[in-house]
């Protein structure tokens, strides 16, 4: 199976917005062997990560499930699921490692998820964002994803509480 190649090449003065891409990565599908080191960048980004079953699930269920790897090591950066509904793609989640944040790779991983979406001749991309993840949900805006709605107590939080969703969508039309 071949990677959709990830690498950009960029001057340095292109890279002043702190767009790195100084480790060269590739994407690939998602597979179980994969879901212990997919959950191990879960657990360490997400306050209530997904389950090794979640993932595992996702992938038997024929959900668009991919990793970004670093070319050299093989060893996975990120990852994202996808999953198609008539015809719009409910993007479930995406992950980057916290090393690898905030130097274009998560942007990366993004366009992905649209080219994933595209190809599969989706019209539209939806997710849900926490309202306190500023850093996504900058992403997404930047991006062009734009706020349809909000999902209620959507979240768990701490203390037993809730965290409502934003809920955002990506036109492909």
């Amino acid at each position: 199976m071949q990677d959709e190649r990830a690498t950009v090449a960029q001057s340095d003065a292109e890279k002043t917005d702190h767009f790195a891409y100084d480790i060269p990565m590739a994407v690939r599908p998602m597979f179980i062997e994969d879901v212990l080191e997919v959950c191990d960048i879960e657990t360490k980004i997400f306050p209530f990560p997904w389950s090794p079953a979640g993932f595992v699930n996702a992938i038997s269920n024929g959900y668009d499930c991919r990793v970004m790897h670093e070319e050299a090591s093989g060893r996975i950066a990120g990852y994202f699921i996808l999953k198609p509904a008539v015809d719009e793609a409910h993007l479930l989640t995406i992950g980057l490692k916290m090393s690898l944040q905030g130097m274009g790779y998560g942007r990366i991983l993004l366009e992905n998820v649209i080219g994933t979406a595209r190809g599969r001749g989706m019209k539209a991309v939806i997710l849900e964002v926490r309202p306190s993840n500023l850093s996504p949900l900058a992403l997404y805006q930047k991006f062009g994803f734009r706020q349809i709605g909000v999902r209620r107590n959507y979240y768990p939080d701490a203390d037993n509480l809730r965290e409502d969703a934003i809920v955002m969508k990506y036109s492909l039309e």
